[in-house]
């Protein structure tokens, strides 16, 4: 995990990466992680995509012309499945 982390850390930089481990299993322990870890740290925007979904290039920059143009403290977007890899079954 840290040599896929660090690759990922020098294609962002300069942007920061935080990496935590959440020892609950699910969805929602491990977003609930990242809110928790995001307020106690004073980040003032925080931005959800699962690993199976792919945001359009202008996804955030879309949210966050409504979420200004509407004073809002939360937005939402729905957002595309990404196509499977390979000659993958149901299953």
């Amino acid at each position: 995990v840290c040599s896929i982390i660090n690759d990922f850390k020098a294609r962002v930089s300069p942007a920061e990466v935080v990496y935590t481990v959440e020892p609950v299993l699910g969805i929602a322990s491990a977003r609930n992680h990242v809110l928790n870890y995001a307020v106690d740290h004073g980040y003032d925007l925080l931005t959800f995509a699962d690993d199976d979904e792919q945001v359009e290039p202008q996804w955030l920059m879309e949210l966050l012309k409504e979420r200004d143009h509407h004073n809002l403290d939360i937005v939402g977007a729905p957002v595309r499945f990404a196509p499977p890899e390979g000659n993958l079954s149901f299953w």
